[in-house]
């Protein structure tokens, strides 16, 4: 027993140093040794997952092929350990990447239902999912709860103005956007006003005639990533 742990931990070592390294090859390798070793360790398959996710993004010609194997190991990851709410919203974003925006979704359902706390940002990706498939009632839905579950979340109002403005009307030069589309540019704004939409944002607004209100507050909220498991 001392030696399977010692094999373990030697081999996940040699993947941590090299995942904090950016060399995903050699952190693959390492939490894959560990994985065969012991293959009932949720961290291990957690680990290999993120670093199969890490080196989709670095060698993008393989991407299709480690995005298949990171889904893979999420899978284990949370087949140990299924209360875990970073495995299902990080299997999520790979289920997004696949296309599988159901089984994404299903996951992010689950990730909030976990760990309320972060459901806010749970919520969001969800709405992320629903816009790259063009769903844009959905999307909406899904931006407000993440508003309402987290007021200050400045990147939610954003989205959720952009995906009220799908719904839009243009008359005479004039655009006329559901209730709600310029108070969350303007919140956004408030949270953000030196955020990376800050422009894109005072625009929308401009083009609803809305006026702009300045002021000073510090920045706060931020898009939701991918949680890593130490």
């Amino acid at each position: 027993a001392m030696a399977k742990n010692k094999a373990v931990n030697d081999a996940f070592n040699i993947g941590k140093t090299a995942a904090a390294a950016n060399q995903w090859d050699a952190a693959v390798d390492g939490f894959s040794k560990a994985s065969e070793v012991d293959p009932n360790q949720h961290v291990v398959w957690g680990n290999l997952a993120d670093s199969y996710v890490s080196r989709s993004k670095a060698t993008p010609a393989n991407k299709d092929a480690d995005l298949a194997k990171a889904a893979e190991a999420y899978q284990k990851a949370i087949a140990i350990k299924a209360d875990d709410s970073a495995y299902h919203n990080n299997y999520a974003l790979v289920l997004a990447q696949q296309k599988k925006y159901d089984e994404a979704q299903a996951e992010l359902t689950k990730a909030a239902q976990i760990d309320p706390a972060n459901a806010g940002k749970f919520y969001f990706n969800l709405g992320a999912v629903y816009v790259n498939t063009g769903n844009v009632e959905p999307a909406a839905t899904a931006f407000k709860k993440a508003i309402d579950l987290d007021p200050n979340y400045a990147e939610a109002y954003y989205q959720y103005g952009i995906s009220l403005m799908g719904k839009a009307t243009i008359d005479n030069g004039k655009t006329t956007a559901p209730p709600g589309t310029a108070e969350a540019f303007q919140k956004y704004l408030d949270l953000a006003p030196n955020g990376p939409n800050a422009d894109t944002a005072k625009a929308m607004m401009a083009s609803m005639g809305a006026t702009v209100q300045v002021n000073f507050s510090q920045q706060k909220g931020a898009p939701a990533q991918q949680k890593k498991k130490q």
